[in-house]
């Protein structure tokens, strides 16, 4: 499951706040900032629905500077390389 999270603020005091707080979330696997309309995407591996439903609460409703909370969920995976090819 990906969790989109666009701020009211462009700020990285408050980005860099959330995503400290966000990284010590068990749900949370991964974390990146990124371009475009989102300002964060997290990985999340909810144990459940009602896991999932309380991981949003507490990143939803934590903190104000957090404008839109989206979600995809993955439904199937085609391919996983976590190797960097190498420069030439």
């Amino acid at each position: 499951m990906l969790v989109m999270l666009t701020f009211e603020r462009d700020n990285n005091a408050i980005i860099n706040s959330v995503l400290t707080r966000v990284n010590k979330e068990p749900e949370a696997l991964e974390s990146w900032c990124v371009t475009g309309d989102h300002d964060v995407v997290l990985q999340v591996l909810p144990t459940d629905m009602e896991a999932f439903d309380d991981f949003t609460n507490r990143v939803r409703h934590k903190d104000d500077s957090v404008k839109y909370f989206r979600t995809l969920v993955v439904l199937k995976h085609f391919k996983a390389n976590s190797s960097i090819p190498p420069a030439e």
